[in-house]
């Protein structure tokens, strides 16, 4: 009898020890399906469009963010032409009948380039303007970066919880069209 409650003993200790892994690794899946960051930092949100930048600035410096928009519009058009093309190429390979991995890592590694570039693109315009403007203004923008990442933030968390109330017999992306 003995060596039979030596044997439970350790198949107790091996299940609870299955267990504590069962709900750490639990813990961890629902960390990253809830998009745990781990700090309590201000989100920052996308770049702002050229229209919320106006709106974010007095009246009469409106006018700057036509100015320099106008003037990197061909350099951001033409990066983001670049960035379709790539994505084209990729979603042809796609459809083919056969593809080679070689091609897709070369035609991600394309579409990583032209996005780069196209950030780098919006990055010199919005450093021109933010260098000509004034701290105040500065902050109105800098409030509008941060605004618009936590109302992303807080969408995401009300369509989570909408999602987790009325599940739908839809297949998911369905109810975006």
């Amino acid at each position: 009898m003995s060596e039979l409650a030596q044997w439970l003993r350790l198949g107790r200790w091996l299940l609870g020890g299955l267990i504590a892994l069962n709900v750490a690794l639990a813990l961890l899946l629902a960390a990253v399906l809830l998009g745990w960051r781990g700090s309590s930092s201000p989100t920052i949100g996308p770049m702002p469009s050229p229209h919320a930048l106006r709106q974010a600035l007095p009246r009469e410096r409106a006018e700057l963010v036509n100015e320099l928009f106008e003037t990197h519009k061909p350099t951001i058009r033409k990066a983001m032409r670049e960035q379709r093309r790539a994505r084209r190429e990729l979603i042809r390979s796609l459809r083919q009948e056969n593809v080679e991995q070689a091609v897709l890592t070369e035609q991600f590694a394309a579409i990583r380039q032209t996005e780069q570039h196209t950030a780098e693109t919006v990055h010199a315009m919005l450093s021109d303007l933010l260098s000509r403007l004034t701290p105040d203004e500065r902050r109105q923008v800098a409030e509008l970066f941060t605004r618009r990442g936590q109302e992303g933030r807080s969408r995401r968390e009300e369509r989570r919880s909408r999602d987790g109330e009325h599940q739908s017999d839809e297949p998911p992306g369905e109810d975006s069209k």
